[in-house]
């Protein structure tokens, strides 16, 4: 609606009592004579993001009461609003750009009001509860702020009264208990401390959500007959789970207060215990990634109301319950995953509605249930990482919802065969049959009958979600270019193939190029043999494609370089001959990508193509060696300056009679360090914005991560001396000042994260050196010249140009020339260490035998320090 017609608003009757605009694509000015109108009582404006809204200026007054501002983008004078309007009871500016706690202080004025949201600004500091009329309030809305500090308790001297420190004088002060309140959000903060003993007792309390803070201590026994809604999840409680939330209560069986709890989400803490029975009312139920032990209780099937079911990430162990599968017909979800949970599936026979099966990560056994074509709304079946066995379930082809197929890592055996009905997996998006015993030739004619994957999902936005599912959502592990990730939630547009590390043999077939949906495709560790077909120029979205460890033969297809977004490729250990496709994303990928093929050349490649054959081989391993880079003089060098040392060392040791000490020193050292690799396992680390879980953990992969805490003052400018450093993350604190320029020593990171902070100035124009950074994340801050957030933008890949003059790149150091020289210090590395270890042996125990006198006079008189380390050598026992 333009503001021509926003003119003719002034044209309704004045007897008008309620309008609603809300998201309507309002643009221009909103007409001021609209908040004067007699009658009108409830103004909704919510959403228009292009709408400017001013009040009139001089004295008046508004019957309005309920006022709806949300998502308006407009500056909101929040003073004169509460001067003028005297008289509203709803107030609603959630997402209007406030940032101070200080901006509150006027709605104490607002006597009247009983709902108010103050949601997704940017409020800090703490919550400034004098402001805000607890006494009368019944609904309150802080979430998706800043805020930080505790709750305020009890007084002491008075049961009525809550007590907090205020923000600018340090004084106590107090406010009435919010005894009508019956709805409080404070997720998404900085919260900490416990959780308050006037939040168990409330007597009206219906929803009650404080996820995603730092709340820590135990959860209280509840005492409220009212609650329906309560979020504790992603804080850091502990201890046990209360019981007064799965109990019935014969004083609250009433019309009013039924005893009907509906959502329970206490994910995401560090609670311990059983698993405890939920109540029949109870639709959501979520107590995943705690530390919960022991069975699953046969009497959890009670829980007829239950839509989701999330016992996921625990330590539960013992077989599953028969009477799952006859579980509630309204059951959606189901997630058991990454337990210890062992025996065999139950058989399903009235779960028509579940959406979810998940047993990923368990120790389950036997074949999989046929019973599951029950289930005729599946969308997601994962149960891998089992001990689950027999040949392929093709049955499943006749789930007409199946998105997601994960059997990877069991004992499945023998040939994936071809399909018994005409369309077959139609809605397949993930296929992941990885890691089992699968024989015979890849499933062609199921290739044929994927659609999902041979559409385009280009328009597609969002993720895969459960209607109904009260916001669960699907995560899921994939071998990711060569690591394995988790995707906390699956984007609808993620289609990818894993087939590896089974016993496929025979070609890969051409109409594989069909698949255009595909982002990522893995055949590696099979018997695949003959040529890489040139279809897979098709796959125009593919970021990944391994088809390592097979018997592949002929060249790599120079129609492959039309792969623009393919970002990881690895061709290695097969029979690949000729030359390496040039140009586009193949100028991007190293040795490793190749390794195992003898008849490749070109680049990255040591070897050479010359009018496109091979090179012969080299006459001995030497000359291939030097070929390769590898030079035997700096060796040497090495080797003799290490020997000396070793001798000297050696020589000094022995004399002191402290060999022994040194030496079980050195062994409990070496000993620890072996111990201490072994317990490296894996790791989940917050890696280019994503959680990515590495199954292991590179020696060299170095980072920093002190993200969502409350630092504050200036990057120090030393941190350019963490030279190593892959990752560093600052996001979401309070750090102030101006980015270091010392960061463009960092000369290895990959991403940079300094978002949601109060940084000022412009970004160092030497950043530009970081050649490794792939992510950076700057915004959110008051840099004059960065992304989103920061007013002042300008420059790539924003429309507004800065007209900056370009650096010239810096000069290679003194370490880059001397290897462009053809001197490599990794050399002289390896005959120092070498001629240390040697010269060590040889100084102990040359010295021991008593012969050093006669050894040292010889080599004085040698001409070759080979023959004088040979003759050592020789008068060691046994040699």
């Amino acid at each position: 609606m333009s503001s021509i017609a926003l003119i003719s608003l002034m044209n309704l009757s004045s007897s008008l009592t309620s309008l609603d605009l809300s998201y309507s694509r309002l643009q221009g000015k909103f007409p001021e004579g609209m908040f004067r109108r007699p009658n009108l009582q409830v103004l909704s404006l919510d959403g228009n993001t292009n709408l400017s809204i001013s009040f009139p200026k001089y004295n008046w007054s508004s019957p309005l009461k309920q006022l709806s501002l949300s998502s308006t983008n407009s500056s909101i004078d929040l003073p004169h609003l509460v001067k003028c309007f005297q008289n509203l009871n709803a107030l609603f500016l959630g997402n209007c750009h406030f940032t101070r706690s200080d901006d509150l202080l006027p709605l104490s004025n607002l006597t009247k009001l009983t709902w108010l949201d103050l949601s997704f600004n940017n409020f800090s500091g703490q919550i400034p509860w004098n402001s805000l009329n607890l006494e009368r309030l019944t609904f309150l809305d802080l979430s998706y702020n800043m805020f930080v500090g505790h709750l305020p308790e009890i007084c002491t001297n008075n049961s009525t009264k809550l007590c907090f420190l205020s923000n600018s004088s340090n004084d106590q002060l107090e406010v009435s208990l919010p005894l009508y309140l019956e709805s409080l959000y404070l997720y998404h903060n900085l919260l900490n401390g416990s959780i308050s003993t006037w939040l168990y007792s409330l007597p009206s309390l219906k929803v009650l959500d404080l996820s995603t803070n730092q709340f820590t201590g135990s959860i209280n026994e509840f005492h409220s007959c009212s609650l329906v809604y309560l979020y504790l999840d992603q804080n850091r409680l502990h201890g046990h789970i209360p019981r007064t939330l799965f109990q019935n209560k014969s004083s609250c069986r009433t019309r009013e207060f039924p005893n009907s709890l509906f959502i329970l989400d206490i994910s995401y803490n560090q609670l311990q215990g059983l698993v405890l029975i939920p109540p029949p009312s109870l639709f959501f139920f979520s107590m995943s990634n705690n530390q919960l032990t022991g069975n699953i209780p046969s009497q959890i099937c009670n829980a007829s109301s239950l839509l989701v079911l999330d016992l996921s990430n625990n330590t539960l162990n013992g077989s599953l319950p028969p009477c799952l599968g006859n579980f509630s017909e309204n059951l959606l979800v189901l997630d058991l995953r990454n337990n210890r949970l062992q025996g065999m599936i139950p058989i399903f026979a009235k779960l028509k509605s579940l959406r979810i099966l998940n047993f990923n990560d368990n120790q389950l056994e036997g074949p999989l249930p046929q019973s599951l074509l029950t289930c005729k709304k599946l969308e997601v079946l994962d149960v891998g990482n089992n001990k689950i066995n027999g040949s392929f379930p093709n049955w499943l082809e006749s789930l007409p919802e199946l998105q997601v197929l994960i059997l990877r890592s069991n004992r499945f055996y023998g040939p994936v065969g071809d399909p018994t009905a005409r369309l077959s997996f139609q809605k397949l998006r993930i296929m992941d049959l990885s890691n089992n015993d699968f024989t015979g030739h890849l499933p062609r004619k199921y290739f044929e009958s994927l659609s999902a994957m041979m559409e385009s999902h280009a328009g597609e936005f969002g993720y895969m979600e459960v209607e109904n599912s009260y916001y669960y959502t699907e995560s899921v592990m994939v071998d990711m270019k060569g690591v394995y990730t988790k995707l906390e939630k699956i984007p609808k547009i993620f289609v990818f193939i894993d087939l590896s590390r089974n016993q496929f043999l025979g070609e890969i077939p051409n109409l594989i190029g069909m698949l255009k949906s595909l982002h990522g495709l893995n055949f590696s560790h099979n018997e695949l043999s003959g040529f890489i077909p040139p279809s897979l120029r098709n796959l125009s979205n593919l970021e990944w494609l391994d088809l390592s460890s097979n018997q592949l033969v002929g060249v790599i297809p120079e129609q492959l370089t039309d792969l623009t977004s393919l970002e990881f490729l690895k061709l290695s250990h097969n029979k690949l001959v000729g030359p390496i496709p040039n140009g586009k994303q193949f100028n991007t990928f190293e040795n490793d990508s190749y390794i195992g093929n003898l008849g490749l050349c070109g680049f990255p490649l040591s070897r050479t193509c010359n009018n496109e054959q091979e090179q012969p081989p080299s006459p001995t391993n030497v000359q291939q060696a030097e070929d390769d880079g590898f030079d035997w003089k700096f060796v040497w060098m090495g080797y003799i300056s290490g020997l000396v040392i070793g001798l000297s060392i050696g020589y000094i040791v022995r004399s002191s009679g402290k060999f022994d000490h040194w030496f079980s020193q050195w062994a409990i050292r070496r000993m620890w360090y072996k111990l201490n690799a072994r317990l490296r396992d894996s790791l989940m680390v917050d890696m280019k914005g994503v959680y990515t879980k590495l199954e292991k953990i590179p020696t060299f992969f170095i980072f920093i991560d002190l993200s969502r805490n409350q630092f504050l003052g200036e990057i120090p400018n030393l941190i350019g001396r963490l030279k190593s450093l892959h990752g560093l993350n600052f996001s979401h604190n309070e750090l102030s000042g101006s980015i270091p320029p010392s960061l463009r020593n960092l000369s290895n990171l990959e991403w940079l994260d300094l978002s949601s902070n109060q940084l000022v100035g412009v970004i160092p124009e030497q950043l530009e050196d970081l050649t490794s950074l792939e992510f950076l994340k700057l915004s959110h801050n008051k840099l004059n010249d960065s992304y989103i957030g920061n007013s002042g933008l300008c420059g790539f890949p924003l429309s507004k140009t800065c007209n900056n003059e370009q650096e010239q790149p810096p000069s290679p150091t003194n370490v880059q020339q001397a290897e462009d020289d053809g001197f490599d210090w990794k050399f002289v590395w390896m005959g120092y260490i070498s001629g240390l270890v040697i010269g060590l042996s040889i100084g102990y125990i040359v010295l021991s035998s008593g012969k050093f006198d006669h050894w040292f006079s010889q080599c004085a008189e040698d001409d070759s320090l080979f023959d004088c380390t040979t003759s050592a050598a020789a008068a060691l026992p046994g040699f």
